[in-house]
């Protein structure tokens, strides 16, 4: 996420740093010029990894000792199985099938009882964010099931939010 720190975010002489920082919480804020020489490990979770909990706690924990030493990067797939069950969700609400709603509650509880497992502190802060990408789920999977059509943007989108959640 950028943050223009003044008016001029993104206009900057040629070999100047920009002015705008890089966010990354809770490690520290990084000028994007400083990003291109910084060498940085990029760690890459997918699904199996993030299956239960506890598996995502032993990701937390790798992440954790490995930026002690280094700048990291890390990219996370989606629960596993949660991209087949979006996909699904899609397809049944393109053909008109209202239990689409059902698998949608799965996911959604599922994500909401690994966020109360996780995070102890900030709760709310989380809870908000994963109930606005779940309402978004919900009115695209809506929309998909109003139209009876499901465009390849659609599918894309609906298949996002595994990641996003």
């Amino acid at each position: 996420m950028f943050r223009a720190s003044d008016g001029a975010a993104g206009r900057s002489e040629p070999g100047a740093c920009s002015r705008r920082t890089l966010l990354t919480p809770p490690l520290k804020t990084i000028p994007p010029c400083e990003l291109i020489y910084t060498r940085m490990r990029v760690l890459k979770f997918g699904g199996s990894s993030l299956a239960t909990p506890a598996r995502i706690r032993d990701v937390a924990r790798i992440v954790l000792d490995k930026q002690r030493s280094e700048a990291v990067v890390v990219v996370v797939s989606a629960f596993q199985g949660v991209t087949n069950q979006l996909v699904e969700c899609a397809r049944m609400a393109e053909r008109g099938d209202a239990k689409y709603e059902r698998l949608l509650l799965d996911i959604a509880r599922r994500h909401r009882s690994a966020a109360a497992r996780l995070v102890r502190g900030g709760r709310r802060a989380l809870r908000a964010g994963v109930e606005e990408r779940l309402a978004e789920l919900r009115d695209t999977l809506h929309g998909i099931y109003l139209l009876r059509h499901c465009p390849q943007q659609a599918l894309d989108m609906t298949a996002s939010f595994g990641e996003r959640l």
